[in-house]
């Protein structure tokens, strides 16, 4: 009995293993996100002016299990915090490397300055850092947002060509206000991230509240599509068109990567 269970859990092991994409491939994929934050889909409180319907800077960044940028049940970090509430992305980009641990390529896509439109960046990903994540602060709002946490690009033993995910606004924990423009109320302690949905947080003065729909309408959703795929060597430095590439090796277990242009 105790041969068969170690044959079983080699074998588990074995099948674990070979079941990851090849770890010396790098991959460039680029993330279009679209955003459908309409007056048709969305007329109660749907904000016109000061500032009217839109969305902030884009952060994503691709990672591996201890990477994690945000995640539904969780508290949100300080860094976030202040992006969910303000769209400013400063203290997560000035996080340090330990925050950082676990974090290959981060990037960032422009703002869309309407509820409805589209927008888009490029980022890198490799074997050890095959799970990618993104928030955007819908604006205006207290501490809204949506996004994508820790989503896994390699599927078995191949890395996804491409995938749309739909997306819902989420609630950062962090601001008591029910209403687009509520005034500034912090919640204190913090409370755990969580979806919004139609009929949650239960206010009839929540602009998210549609208590005669089973579920909100899509409010955006966002596509990973595959670009490209390169050998990854200990330093690379390559042009692709108008576009640098740099890899950094930190360490043995980590490369970061970084495009300009």
């Amino acid at each position: 009995m105790g041969l068969v269970l170690w044959l079983f859990l080699a074998w588990s092991c074995l099948t674990l293993a070979n079941s990851r994409c090849p770890a010396d491939v790098l991959v460039m994929y680029r993330m279009v996100l679209h955003t459908e934050w309409s007056e048709e889909k969305f007329p109660k409180q749907y904000p016109e002016w000061r500032p009217p319907a839109q969305w902030s800077v884009v952060v994503g960044r691709s990672h591996n299990s201890s990477g994690m940028l945000w995640r539904l049940g969780k508290l949100a970090s300080d860094s976030v915090k202040l992006f969910v509430e303000t769209g400013k992305a400063d203290m997560l980009i000035r996080e340090s490397p330990q925050q950082k641990r676990g974090v290959l390529s981060e990037f960032f896509a422009p703002p869309i300055l309407q509820g409805v439109g589209t927008t888009e960046a490029k980022f890198f990903t490799d074997a050890s850092h095959d799970k990618v994540s993104v928030i955007c602060r819908i604006v205006p709002s207290p501490d809204w947002f949506i996004g994508v946490d820790s989503f896994d690009l390699c599927r078995g033993s191949k890395w996804v060509d491409s995938i749309t995910l739909d997306l819902e606004p989420i609630d950062g924990g962090t601001d008591n206000g029910y209403t687009f423009t509520s005034p500034k109320w912090a919640t204190d302690p913090r409370s755990r991230i969580s979806p919004i949905r139609s009929r949650y947080p239960k206010h009839p003065a929540s602009s998210f509240f549609y208590p005669e729909l089973e579920k909100l309408p899509r409010i955006g959703y966002v596509s990973f599509y595959k670009l490209k795929e390169f050998f990854q060597t200990k330093h690379i430095n390559m042009d692709m068109k108008g576009e640098s590439l740099t890899l950094e090796t930190i360490n043995d277990n980590t490369t970061r990567a970084t495009v300009i242009g």
